[in-house]
């Protein structure tokens, strides 16, 4: 604690990170891509993290971060690829089997692969049956790959407006739960995210962004 934290991050995980950092009286630094969206950069600081841009992509940012804690001794907590942060994701893997014993399938939005690996894994504890879909932006989907090889493949380059699951290599942690479930993945483009965006809106009331309705 005495060294403080360091996170990279599209948004979601900063914010995250900045709000537990705040809570424990810990400085937080987060380094976020360029053209992270200004609502997320703001939430970010408001919980108290100090922001620095990187690239722009999430994996440009997370090796600034590696490199920050490296030079500052700061703790790296990655956002994707580690135990504690793929177990506190299977939690919602609980939640789903308990508040849905009818589900059948559990359609998970994915980048790195720590929501769905943990997703996974939560299912999988309480309803080993459940079918799991992945489902990643076509210009940023490097699972199909990846799983196709064998092991974790990096894409060339990324282009969506799903900036919260643009991430261009799986994390090894996640890679491996995610292809021992045998999970099936689909790729949809960015005008289907789009009009999921909207029909969350008008059919649901919900405010729900890119990446959030890719599995939609």
């Amino acid at each position: 604690r005495a060294r403080g934290v360091v996170a990279a991050s599209a948004g979601n995980h900063a914010q995250g990170v900045a709000l537990a950092a705040s809570m424990l009286g810990v400085s937080s630094t987060v380094f976020m891509p360029e053209g992270a969206t200004l609502p997320k950069i703001e939430a970010t600081v408001a919980y108290g993290a100090k922001v620095e841009f990187s690239g722009s992509t999430v994996d440009e940012a997370l090796s600034a971060a590696a490199e920050y804690s490296e030079r500052t001794g700061a703790v790296l907590i990655h956002p994707f690829d580690h135990r504690d942060i793929v177990a506190g994701q299977a939690t919602v893997g609980i939640e789903i089997v308990e508040d849905h014993p009818e589900a059948r399938t559990v359609v998970v939005c994915a980048g790195g692969g720590g929501l769905l690996a943990g997703i996974c894994l939560g299912v999988a504890a309480g309803a080993p049956g459940i079918r799991m879909v992945g489902v990643q932006a076509q210009a940023a989907a490097s699972y199909p790959p990846s799983l196709a090889a064998g092991h974790p493949l990096r894409l060339p380059q990324m282009t969506t407006i799903a900036d919260g699951i643009a991430v261009a290599q799986p994390g090894t942690l996640p890679f491996g739960i995610i292809e021992s479930a045998g999970v099936d993945f689909r790729t949809v483009d960015d005008e289907q995210i789009a009009e999921a965006v909207v029909m969350c809106l008008e059919r649901s009331k919900l405010v729900v962004e890119p990446a959030g309705a890719a599995g939609v």
